[in-house]
């Protein structure tokens, strides 16, 4: 709960602060917008100096990031199963759809459709023109992180395996059991797979057999998808220190 702050980057400091609104997710940035879900079930949209846009009534409570889309549109997936394209510019609801109950995680747009994963094991693909549903599948465990995309493979953390899906239908085409609990979303960086486990462990698999290449230990948990750097470089983050 609090202020929203604008930092400048360059220097370090407080650029501008915006009206106080309790968020459960990260905003979502589109040019000179930003759009953030609250918990008193609106999204708020901020112009890039701070002022105040507008806001859009949300019909439930939203845990998931905001997704940005093309232009001044984005994607917001509700906790209870509604999904909506939102024109931020304009304030209004483009399309809404039914959507698995319990999406924590931020979709992710792709080339084929909005991916999105809950919390009671449900994947879906959406059209991002229509919202209409293009497949939906179940995986074995809740999934609290993105999905990630190589090639024709949309792989999905669960809790205890790594599921991979195949793009065009959402049909299962392998799986891999952690030796302890997953506990990142995967990550692409050089054609190859890294997730991060409960034990601190980083594993770099081959996304074509989910096979372990090679792993790093770090000193505590790894909780945050590790985020790929120029040059194919990883951050990753542990509870207790990160690691590059």
């Amino acid at each position: 709960d609090g202020p929203f702050r604008a930092i400048d980057a360059s220097q370090g400091m407080l650029a501008w602060e915006a009206a106080s609104a309790a968020t459960e997710c990260d905003p979502a940035v589109l040019g000179n917008l930003i759009a953030v879900a609250t918990t008193a079930r609106e999204l708020l949209v901020l112009r890039a100096d701070g002022g105040r846009q507008g806001s859009v009534p949300l019909p439930q409570a939203v845990q998931a990031g905001v997704l940005p889309m093309a232009g001044s549109d984005v994607f917001v997936a509700c906790a209870d199963g509604m999904g909506l394209r939102i024109d931020c510019k304009n304030l209004k609801v483009r399309w809404r759809t039914s959507i698995p109950k319990g999406v924590i995680a931020t979709p992710v747009l792709l080339p084929e459709g909005i991916a999105l994963a809950s919390d009671s094991g449900r994947v879906a693909l959406l059209n991002p023109e229509s919202g209409a549903q293009l497949w939906s599948t179940s995986v074995d465990g809740e999934v609290t992180c993105p999905p990630c995309r190589i090639g024709t493979s949309l792989f999905v953390t669960c809790s205890r395996e790594l599921v991979r899906l195949d793009l065009a239908t959402g049909r299962k085409t392998d799986a891999v059991s952690s030796p302890s609990r997953w506990t990142s979303g995967a990550a692409s960086v050089g054609g190859k797979l890294v997730l991060g486990t409960e034990q601190g462990k980083c594993l770099v698999l081959d996304p074509r057999t989910l096979a372990p290449l090679y792993q790093l230990q770090g000193s505590g948990r790894v909780r945050v998808t590790p985020l790929v750097l120029p040059g194919d470089l990883l951050l990753i983050l542990s509870e207790n220190r990160t690691v590059q």
